[in-house]
């Protein structure tokens, strides 16, 4: 039988403000945008759809992002002018494990210095990274939220041509990976985001947790409108 775990509502302190600076910019994604991918995590392979729809939160215009697949359904609001994590809300299905976390903002305290950004969570990550500022810097360190967080190095990489199902699409390689010590040891994510605006995600290659997981790869197999 399934475990389910629930984990409440929490407030956290973004890093940057709401609204305000940050290092991320607008990608302009259009209203009702609709991507399909193709998803391969470990032997299972199925499909991913990410809507994003246009909204606004006190009179300021924000993304409303959705993922749904077997594996995942959740949603994340995000200012538009900072990709900034407002509210986010995920349910992940494992074969006997489903988890469902939530997050809200409540207050925001932290300002990030320059070439640095905070993540909230890593609930919609693909759709923050669309707003990296590509060709304008080479990388941004990116920590948590937490006091006891750890710092990671986001860089441009390369460019590249990725072939897909939905055709040959010109890309910026972006790679993660852990900073210090431990780094080394971790293994790097890679995405590949189009060069020409909004930046689709075109391509995710990571491990689903630490070093000798099962790896997860996310491909674009097309798009459209809802």
């Amino acid at each position: 039988m399934k475990r389910r775990i629930v984990l409440a509502c929490f407030s956290l302190l973004l890093p940057a403000a709401l609204f305000g600076q940050s290092v991320f910019l607008d990608p302009g994604i259009p209203d009702n945008e609709s991507l399909v991918y193709t998803a391969t995590r470990d032997k299972e392979t199925y499909r991913l759809t990410q809507r994003t729809r246009k909204g606004s939160v006190d009179g300021r215009p924000v993304y409303e992002v959705s993922i749904e697949s077997p594996r995942e359904n959740s949603t994340v609001t995000l200012a538009a002018g900072t990709m900034g994590v407002l509210r986010s809300w995920a349910r992940r299905i494992h074969p006997d494990l489903v988890t469902e976390t939530e997050t809200k903002i409540l207050k925001n305290e932290i300002r990030d210095k320059p070439g640095e950004a905070t993540l909230v969570d890593f609930n919609g990550l693909t759709a923050i990274l669309r707003g990296f500022p590509f060709g304008v810097v080479s990388s941004i360190k990116l920590k948590t939220g937490q006091e006891s967080g750890f710092a990671l190095t986001l860089a441009q990489t390369r460019e590249t041509d990725i072939k897909t199902a939905a055709g040959v699409i010109r890309c910026c390689e972006l790679e993660l990976g852990m900073e210090g010590f431990f780094g080394a040891f971790m293994p790097k994510t890679r995405f590949w985001y189009e060069k020409a605006s909004p930046h689709r995600l075109v391509r995710y290659e990571g491990n689903t947790g630490g070093p000798g997981s099962p790896r997860y790869i996310i491909e674009l197999a097309g798009s459209g409108a809802n």
